[in-house]
């Protein structure tokens, strides 16, 4: 009996883990951003293309970083940026450093610690938010990504 149970459970919690993630809404971007003291500007019309529907930057109040949230048409098209933006990052990191990434089923978090400079980068599903920053402001970011990653 204790061994049903226990793959019982074992089966739920696999079948969690595998749940695709769903995307960030820009509606939740804009309001988590405006409710933090951020101000939220649309550019997409900045760049040309078919390939994505909507981007918006979270200026922060002292206008000295910014997040960047892209929703792409598709999962596809936002792993591929997503990929190159951490290529690039990591092509370009000083020494030392300290990383880490994960990835799920659609989904993928990288960070990226180097030369005092901060860098975050989350995707879930056809959605990518990008943060560079001073070290020092490392865990108001992270805060923040948090909220914007349940």
């Amino acid at each position: 009996m204790k061994k049903k149970v226990f793959l019982a459970g074992l089966a739920v919690l696999l079948l969690a883990s595998c749940r695709q993630a769903e995307p960030i809404a820009s509606l939740d971007f804009e309001q988590t951003m405006s409710a933090n003291g951020y101000r939220v500007l649309d550019v997409t019309h900045q760049i040309a293309g078919d390939h994505i529907n909507v981007i918006l930057l979270g200026i922060s109040g002292s206008e000295t970083y910014q997040f960047e949230f892209y929703d792409f048409v598709s999962d596809a098209q936002a792993q591929f940026f997503f990929q190159n933006m951490r290529d690039d990052f990591e092509a370009n990191r000083a020494s030392p450093f300290t990383q880490s990434a994960t990835s799920g089923r659609n989904s993928a978090r990288f960070q990226l610690t180097a030369g005092g400079v901060y860098v975050q980068m989350l995707r879930r599903a056809n959605t990518v938010i990008i943060v560079q920053v001073d070290e020092g402001r490392r865990d108001a970011v992270a805060n923040l990504i948090g909220i914007l990653d349940n």
